[in-house]
């Protein structure tokens, strides 16, 4: 099983966002959107080789893709290796069309570092940020937002 990013649709995809596509059998196909939260984003995006995931997004939000859905219901705890160690209503079962594939928005660097203040250390708790998204101009962009710090 192999995993990539894949389509835009104009929203300006990279190397770090875009349409999740499974290759099983030697066929690419996509991931449903029903249950996709950021858990199992986080997990594609650590298969990926990223740190993190900033969005989960669903709806095609990469554009449709082809081939088969492979996966629908997936339901990651966040902790998993890959996509296929999560649970999921099973391979190539599905009740979904491609207007619903899954994407992801990752990022390189993990998304509950902070950088401390010199002389300062700071006591931090989860979720330490939280991804905050703006759509405008046919464009996706994220800002991390501080949730709570303790001193």
């Amino acid at each position: 099983v192999t995993v990539r990013l894949a389509g835009s649709a104009g929203h300006g995809t990279s190397s770090d966002s875009g349409r999740v596509e499974i290759q099983k059998s030697g066929v690419y196909g996509t991931v449903c959107d029903d249950n996709w939260d950021t858990n199992a984003a986080k997990v594609i995006c650590r298969q990926l080789g990223f740190a993190d995931a900033l969005v989960a997004v669903g709806k095609a939000f990469f554009g449709k893709g082809k081939g088969p859905v492979w996966l629908d219901n997936v339901a990651c705890t966040g902790d998993e290796s890959r996509i296929q160690d999560c649970k999921h209503a099973g391979w190539g079962l599905h009740n979904c069309g491609h207007g619903e594939d899954a994407g992801v928005f990752c990022t390189r660097t993990p998304v509950n570092k902070i950088q401390e203040p010199a002389g300062k250390k700071l006591q931090m708790h989860s979720p330490t940020f939280l991804p905050l998204c703006v759509y405008t101009n046919r464009q996706l962009e994220c800002t991390l937002v501080l949730t709570q710090v303790d001193n």
